[in-house]
């Protein structure tokens, strides 16, 4: 059936209508840049910021989707730039990163989206390891902690593998309020940790399962440098698997090699 040309000229006016919708979905996304959440835009989120009906805007959407200019979380809901975007971004001048907070912040980047997880990027203060940053895989699971958070050191994965750089008597000053140290060990826990650490020193990780988070493990090693006085925490956090204690050995294996080049090409 051959088209009029009144229909040929409403599907034009059609195609540069969608054209223009996606358009300012995608400049949206730019416009905002690294100020857009983590987690990416919601339905009502894009929908306060664009004038379109939201019948017109859900289809929109989906199309974007299905073409890999949009990628939407399974979890959340939440849209994101999609992979044929990204593909066309021109890649940035390549820098060799200079501390190890760089690389290890660049190998979690790498582990996080290989094993469908999230990756957090760790610090010791004082008694408590500080979240300094964090590496959301798409399709992970939501983000436990936040940048920024402080927690028990002693409680989690990530804290032990960095306390164990440090030697017992390092640990002890951390941990033990300074005016009971003459009375010794009084501290619930505090032998048993040494005794923790000390197999974390051995095998070079710790992991934990539901320590913090019913629901969620999380693997975890440690560099220092003292030439450049750094201590970094590399910890992976996903969804438990398998029997009870059990731990993924991909995840592990990946984490390890990683940390191991790191520590190879630290002074390079």
């Amino acid at each position: 059936m051959m088209k009029t040309p009144t229909s040929v000229h409403l599907q034009k006016n059609n195609i540069m209508s969608t054209l223009e919708n996606a358009a300012a979905v995608l400049t949206l996304f730019a416009e905002l840049g690294a100020e857009a959440p983590l987690e990416g835009l919601s339905f009502s989120d894009i929908a306060r910021r664009l004038p379109l009906p939201k019948s017109t805007l859900s289809r929109l959407l989906i199309a974007m989707e299905s073409q890999g200019l949009l990628a939407r979380d399974p979890h959340n809901r939440h849209y994101s730039v999609g992979h044929l975007v990204r593909s066309l971004s021109p890649p940035a001048p390549l820098r060799q990163p200079a501390t190890i907070a760089e690389r290890a912040a660049q190998a979690l980047h790498q582990l996080s989206a290989r094993y469908c997880c999230t990756g957090y990027l760790c610090m010791l203060h004082r008694d408590r390891v500080h979240i300094v940053d964090r590496f959301q895989s798409s399709t992970a699971a939501p983000a436990v902690y936040a940048v920024g958070l402080h927690m028990p050191a002693m409680n989690t994965a990530a804290g032990r593998a960095l306390l164990a750089c440090c030697s017992e008597q390092e640990v002890i000053a951390r941990l033990m309020p300074r005016q009971n140290m003459p009375g010794g060990f009084h501290q619930p826990g505090i032998v048993r940790l040494l005794q923790r650490l000390s197999l974390v020193r051995g095998q070079g990780w710790d992991f934990n399962r539901n320590d913090t988070r019913p629901g969620y493990s999380a693997l975890a090693t440690a560099l220092a440098d003292s030439e450049r006085r750094e201590q970094i925490g590399l910890c992976l956090s996903f969804v438990n698997t398998g029997d009870k204690g059990a731990f993924p050995a991909d995840k592990l294996a990946g984490l390890q090699s990683a940390t191991r080049m790191i520590a190879q090409n630290m002074h390079q």
